[in-house]
């Protein structure tokens, strides 16, 4: 399989931890259709319910599996092909903790060794493209309630960036929390309550349906990063067993 479409590993520091990038070119994949005797990092394969997906999709399912890949290597975990679990979340090998995102042309992931016993360790990361000004209004309507956008108003970061690290930060939260309450959440189950510019991070707290699923109210730090147009969040928590 061609793996020219993928750049070299890169990392970056974010709140702590250490995320694993591989920037893409869908383009490149489509017009360089792996052969049957070609190699992806790792010895990687597409799995069977994606051989006939488009090339978009599978360039992008690819590089966050490497992105995985460099992850688990990173943490001492002998790399491998993460299966794709319920509602697609990858799953991940066990006494590991980790996550996966990636927009049109960056793939990135985080993995974390856990110690059975300890609290439990609630990871997420998310990147996200800068939402365009057009858009701004229906989607900080959608995530933000009124006491959010008074937060988001005293922030010194343009309006795009302030919509889009938020809803990338509650994303984030969503992937974090996923293998704890198993469904998906809505972005009003999660609230704002501060913003650290200076350290590049915020505070969301669980709320309604998601303190329920969860068994508390907990507290999610997220620190995030702005890279030319996109942003890159990561959510923890340390929450009890």
């Amino acid at each position: 399989m061609n793996e020219s479409f993928l750049s070299a590993p890169m990392q970056r520091e974010v709140g702590g931890y250490t995320l694993h990038l591989r920037q893409f070119e869908a383009a490149r994949y489509a017009s360089h259709q792996p052969s049957s005797h070609g190699i992806m990092p790792y010895g990687l394969t597409l799995p069977e319910d994606l051989q006939r997906a488009v090339a978009k999709r599978q360039a992008e399912f690819l590089a966050g599996r490497v992105a995985a890949c460099d992850a688990l290597q990173a943490a001492g975990v002998p790399p491998q092909m993460l299966a794709v679990g319920e509602h697609r979340a990858p799953r991940w090998p066990q006494g590991v903790v980790g996550s996966i995102s990636h927009n049109e042309d960056l793939a990135l992931a985080v993995a974390q060794r856990v110690e059975s016993g300890a609290d439990a360790l609630l990871l997420g990361v998310d990147v996200e493209s800068r939402i365009d000004e057009r858009s701004l209004p229906a989607i900080q309507s959608t995530i933000a309630t009124a006491q959010e956008a008074a937060i988001l108003a005293r922030v010194s970061l343009n309006a795009a960036q302030c919509v889009t690290t938020l809803f990338s930060a509650k994303e984030s939260l969503f992937k974090a929390l996923y293998p704890r309450v198993g469904q998906y959440l809505d972005f009003h189950d999660s609230c704002l309550q501060t913003w650290d510019e200076e350290n590049g991070r915020l505070t969301l707290q669980l709320v309604q349906r998601a303190a329920e699923l969860a068994g508390g109210a907990w507290v999610f730090e997220v620190h995030y990063l702005w890279d030319e147009q996109r942003v890159i969040t990561l959510a923890q928590c340390h929450a009890s067993s």
